[in-house]
């Protein structure tokens, strides 16, 4: 795996982003068709919802939930 070094700070556009951690769960929603691999996802604990990298998560159970793979994850809300 490749590692970078952050250089300067970022603004995220969207005032109250979804952030997960690793395990937790989400309720698996639509692919966007636009930009493909990202699924609109809401957690099941704080209840945030937001655009969500495919390949962080694993696939989806009967009841569309799925876990985080990665440490940590902030991502953009709708």
């Amino acid at each position: 795996m490749n590692k970078y070094i952050v250089i300067k700070d970022y603004q995220s556009c969207y005032p109250d982003p979804i952030v997960l951690k690793k395990d937790e769960e989400v309720v698996y929603g639509k692919e966007d068709t636009q930009y493909p691999n990202w699924i609109f996802c809401k957690s099941v604990i704080s209840e945030k919802e937001g655009w969500v990298p495919k390949q962080i998560l694993t696939l989806p159970d009967l009841y569309s939930h799925a876990k985080v793979l990665q440490k940590k994850w902030l991502t953009a809300t709708d």
